[in-house]
């Protein structure tokens, strides 16, 4: 999976993908997961991916 670093492109695909973001988040709540849970999975998305991001790149985007 390519990890997108380009400040300008995430934001404009959050915003396209806005209603996508809010039906998901509505299917997740039909599961009885406890908030303990759901956060671990979080967690471990985040960690997965915060480890394929160089922050150098992404700090050079947004000083342009």
């Amino acid at each position: 999976m390519d990890i997108q670093g380009d400040l300008r492109i995430i934001d404009r695909v959050a915003i396209e993908k806005e209603e996508e973001n809010w039906k998901f988040r509505s299917f997740l709540k039909q599961f009885d997961y406890e908030i303990d849970k759901l956060d671990a999975i979080e967690h471990q998305i985040t960690d997965e991916v915060s480890a394929r991001i160089d922050c150098t790149d992404v700090g050079n985007v947004t000083s342009m």
